[in-house]
């Protein structure tokens, strides 16, 4: 059965964070979801952690990249996620993440209520570094964020599966969240 959310995931030498960000995702209250890590050729323990989830729960679909040391940015892994993603809605999340437990309920909600077609979500830093980082709430304060940096952070975006697979992320931009936002600020509600 198609799920509701796609949460793409790439991976590179993330395994010791990568279990606690898979279980992020698998902990959702939001349960209608298919988790695909892509994994970006890593020379860690990585790829077997994922394939445990994988043979564990029917949900979470690994795939194995070849490393190609030309590729800079997670962009070539989550273009790949994407690009198999079932979801009428694709998330995005970073291996060396947490989300919280209500993220996805919390992100669709907040589309369907403001029909958008991108979301994104705060962040919060722990370990070494605490505090909330600031992002804007609004098409126009990201529409001015975007002059100096990303307006919303990668690793909490949320879209419409139409909307990200139409624009995928440029895999030889160095920044690809804040070269794929600049495009997306000109067509989609964000």
């Amino acid at each position: 059965m198609k799920p509701a959310v796609s949460v793409v995931m790439p991976v590179l030498n993330a395994a010791p964070y990568l279990a606690e960000a898979i279980e992020s995702i698998l902990g959702q209250s939001f349960p209608d979801l298919e988790l695909i890590v892509v994994d970006d050729g890593s020379d860690d323990g990585s790829p077997e952690i994922a394939n445990g989830y994988a043979r564990c729960d029917g949900r979470v679909h690994h795939i194995a990249l070849p490393r190609d040391p030309r590729t800079a940015s997670g962009a070539r892994a989550s273009n790949a996620g994407i690009a198999v993603a079932r979801g009428n809605y694709i998330a995005r999340m970073d291996a060396d993440d947490i989300a919280v437990r209500d993220r996805l309920s919390l992100q669709l909600e907040l589309m369907r209520e403001r029909q958008l077609d991108v979301c994104g979500g705060r962040a919060v830093m722990f370990g070494d570094r605490e505090g909330e980082i600031w992002y804007p709430e609004s098409q126009t304060g990201i529409r001015h964020e975007l002059v100096f940096r990303s307006g919303l952070p990668n690793a909490t975006m949320l879209a419409r599966a139409a909307v990200i697979k139409g624009s995928p992320y440029d895999e030889a931009a160095p920044f690809e969240e804040y070269e794929l936002q600049t495009r997306l600020i000109l067509t989609a509600r964000i």
